[in-house]
């Protein structure tokens, strides 16, 4: 059996981790900082050390999706109106790519099928992005 190593994101995770070849990714919400409301990291798989951490001033409630060397997550506070949208990430490093938008929160972890990326809102709409 394969020892798992707990490592400790925030009070509030958001999600679990998400397991790729290289380092996990995971996503977490954090109540107690008065400007950043979520983050996105990569840990070392083998060492649980921190590589790099995504500030992000919405609340997140979904699992990134991973393609390549793109993270894609998904944020907004799905208990109220307000904003939202897509955080694109370099998942080597963490540096923000490209931020989408919705002007309504994310309700679901982004789905990639080939070429688009699918995302549900907290208005009701369904959003599809090609890549």
């Amino acid at each position: 059996m394969e020892r798992v190593r707990r490592v400790t994101i925030s009070r509030f995770p958001a999600c679990p981790p998400h397991k790729a070849t290289g380092p996990c990714f995971a996503a977490s919400t954090l109540s107690e900082h008065p400007k950043i409301a979520g983050q996105v990291l990569a840990l070392d798989a083998q060492t649980g050390r921190l590589r790099w951490l995504h500030a992000i001033l919405l609340v997140v409630y979904a699992s990134p999706a991973l393609v390549g060397q793109t993270l894609y997550q998904a944020v907004g506070d799905s208990f109220v109106n307000g904003d939202g949208g897509v955080h694109v990430l370099n998942a080597k490093d963490g540096q923000l790519l490209q931020y989408m938008d919705l002007h309504s929160p994310v309700t679901s972890s982004p789905v990639v099928i080939t070429a688009w990326l699918f995302v549900g809102g907290r208005n009701g709409l369904p959003y599809a992005f090609t890549r």
